[in-house]
């Protein structure tokens, strides 16, 4: 009885032993995950051979924004098993797991392992040990506003699903080496768009937009790939969305689709292909861009009702390409040092290249203005189609001065450094020294409602200019003229309805103190 005992209780020391040996090597087809040391995971992520590789931060939020691995998911171990789902598509895909100092990590592989997942590693002494090593740690930059969680990339800032309808995205200064996709309405701000730069890497599109009311601001948007189509911002038949204050630069079209509705406005555009290219496009606003130095500044093809106005289009091959296209308006654009201004690819389809009142500036437009009101005296003909009927002798400038009400100039010198101080206008002009300046101004009634004296340099101009006949209920023009070289002009109402009270009360004390002496005399 005793030999059996013995052999019994030696029978169980072995079978505990062989299952500590096992517990420890955590190997097999019934481990839940395997351990890995700090440089087998850096190995793992850097080296390429793990294109589905992903690495997990199991710690607090604060611990992640305070330092992680980069590009790392972060999902707190207490909520990895409610959001699992999170993960779908991933089971068979190698999955890096780590928190402080181990510990935490050793959960959430386990409870990846009960979910099928097949290829775990928990990193042994956690980011820790990743520094002490001298590995790299990363402070997100990519930032939700409306969820406060933070990312590394704009793209997973966009597909975490706690991003939501109408939310913006804070991306911080830098360059992000991206292909990014906004397929969710909501807003992408960049801190500086000559500091946080979106980098195609010459591949493909560089942003491309699939839903509406998407926004994009603040940011270069570069280097998209050669081929056709590739582009800066690709836009499928979407509406209602706003690219405004980005500069866009250097890709084979810069943007790129079939919008409706949609804005495209404040924007930098330079040395691309084609600089906006869009097609069976309609009641989209193209306004206040900078198109300069590419080989065309704007293709428009069978795309019909677009408002382009107020751009500034320079040194380009071509102006405007105009294709199987009609009742798009045209007005208040300058147009400077194109080799060539407008092509249209096919006869019989009419656009407007003006207001009703004004039109546009052609740098080649030779006709005089003989009643000295800022607009040509003979059309600018395109072709049968196509005329500019109100061409403007000069630039054409608009200076916000509050939400509701700007002041707009034609003006064929530089205009700088305008300002409005609630009674007065200044600002200065320069151009070639002994040539004829002249600048005619419409200014909001409601901002000045009064007869205006004007002085370039200190010398009032007299006569006072009056307003000219296109002048209305709500704004006055004026036109003046001067001698080039750099002046300040500076435009005040006659009598400004302010000083009226200060000056009567003035006038009465010193009437009073006069009929005081003259008594005590």
């Amino acid at each position: 009885m005793s030999r059996k005992l013995v052999f019994a209780a030696s029978l169980m020391i072995v079978v505990v032993g062989m299952l500590d040996v096992a517990s420890d090597l955590h190997v097999g087809y019934a481990s839940p995950y395997i351990d890995v040391n700090v440089d087998t995971a850096y190995n793992m992520i850097t080296n390429g051979s793990y294109p589905d590789l992903m690495v997990f931060d199991v710690r607090t939020q604060s611990e992640y924004d305070s330092g992680h691995i980069y590009g790392s998911v972060w999902i707190p171990h207490t909520e990895l098993e409610a959001r699992i789902s999170e993960l779908a598509g991933h089971e068979d895909h190698e999955i890096i797991v780590y928190c402080r100092s181990g510990v935490r990590s050793v959960n959430a592989s386990e409870t990846l392992g009960s979910f099928n997942f097949t290829k775990v590693y928990n990193m042994l002494g956690g980011i820790l040990a990743w520094e002490s090593d001298g590995y790299p740690v990363w402070n997100a930059t990519v930032h939700n506003l409306n969820t406060t969680f933070n990312y590394d990339t704009i793209q997973a800032a966009i597909d975490a699903p706690k991003t939501l309808y109408g939310h913006t995205i804070s991306v911080e200064e830098g360059t992000y080496y991206e292909s990014v996709v906004v397929n969710k309405a909501l807003s992408l701000l960049g801190e500086s768009s000559s500091t946080t730069i979106v980098d195609g890497n010459m591949t493909g599109d560089v942003v491309r937009i699939t839903r509406d009311h998407v926004n994009i601001t603040g940011f270069t948007i570069q280097r998209s790939g050669r081929t056709l189509f590739n582009s800066g911002i690709s836009i499928s038949s979407t509406g209602h969305c706003d690219i405004s204050g980005n500069c866009i630069v250097g890709n084979f079209i810069g943007i790129y689709g079939s919008p409706k509705n949609m804005s495209i406005s404040n924007n930098t555009i330079t040395t691309n292909h084609v600089g906006i290219d869009i097609h069976r496009a309609e009641y989209n606003i193209i306004s206040r861009n900078r198109l300069m130095a590419n080989n065309v500044s704007i293709h428009i093809y069978n795309a019909n009702s677009n408002d382009i106005s107020e751009n500034n289009i320079t040194n380009n091959w071509r102006s405007i390409t105009l294709g199987y296209s009609r009742n798009n308006r045209f007005y208040h654009n300058n147009f400077f040092n194109n080799t060539e201004q407008v092509l249209v690819l096919a006869s019989g389809y009419a656009n407007f290249w003006d207001n009703g009142l004004e039109g546009n500036y052609w740098d080649n437009y030779t006709s005089v203005d003989s009643n000295y009101d800022g607009i040509g005296d003979s059309p600018f003909i395109i072709d049968a189609d196509n005329t500019d009927n109100y061409p403007l002798m000069g630039a054409f400038s608009e200076f916000d001065i509050t939400s509701e009400y700007g002041v707009q100039a034609i003006c064929n010198s530089t205009i700088s450094d305008f300002q409005f101080n609630n009674t007065a206008i200044t600002f200065n002009v320069s151009g070639e020294a002994g040539t004829l300046g002249f600048c005619r101004i419409c200014i909001p009634k409601a901002l000045m409602n009064e007869t205006y004296r004007v002085f370039v340099n200190g010398t009032e101009i007299l006569p006072a200019p009056l307003p000219l006949p296109c002048s209305n209920s709500t704004h006055n023009y004026i036109y003046f003229n001067y001698t080039h070289s750099t002046q300040e002009v500076v435009i005040i109402p006659e009598f400004p309805s302010f000083l009226i009270l200060p000056l009567f009360m003035i006038a009465t004390l010193l009437a009073a103190i006069l009929y005081k002496r003259k008594s005590n005399d």
